[in-house]
């Protein structure tokens, strides 16, 4: 299930339901030593379910320029709850956004199989034919 969840009002409706929660958070425009979680992240997090596998991903990394900024929000965040991992990411330049997916769909229980196993497709003969003429 995919849930956009942007305000605590409707933050712990979608996410009861949820396999995996991928939390966004971004850097304020000019990051500094000592960089702590905007409360409005500890406030969210706080109503996740602690069962639920988190994915926090923290995007606009770019802007530090050096990346040790980053250390004091990551450990501040992993107060707040343990997460399946941290992912930092520049959106803009495209660095680390791959990772997202990647972890995400690890942590996704496997599901039941659309299809059973001697089944090749789920087209019908008179499809194939058409498509080759």
């Amino acid at each position: 299930m995919v849930a956009k969840m942007t305000t605590p009002s409707n933050c712990s409706s979608a996410a009861k339901s949820a396999d995996v929660i991928v939390f966004v958070t971004a850097l304020p425009e000019r990051p500094r030593p000592g960089l702590a979680p905007h409360r409005g992240d500890l406030e969210l997090l706080g109503q996740l379910d602690p069962e639920i596998p988190v994915l926090m991903v923290i995007n606009k990394v770019d802007l530090a320029k050096d990346k040790k900024v980053l250390l004091p929000l990551m450990s501040a965040l992993g107060e707040v709850r343990s997460f399946a991992a941290i992912v930092p990411i520049s959106a803009r330049r495209d660095e680390g956004v791959r990772l997202v997916p990647d972890g995400g769909g690890q942590l996704l229980p496997e599901g039941p199989a659309p299809f059973d196993e001697d089944t090749l497709t789920q087209r019908p003969p008179p499809w194939f034919v058409t498509e080759f003429l």
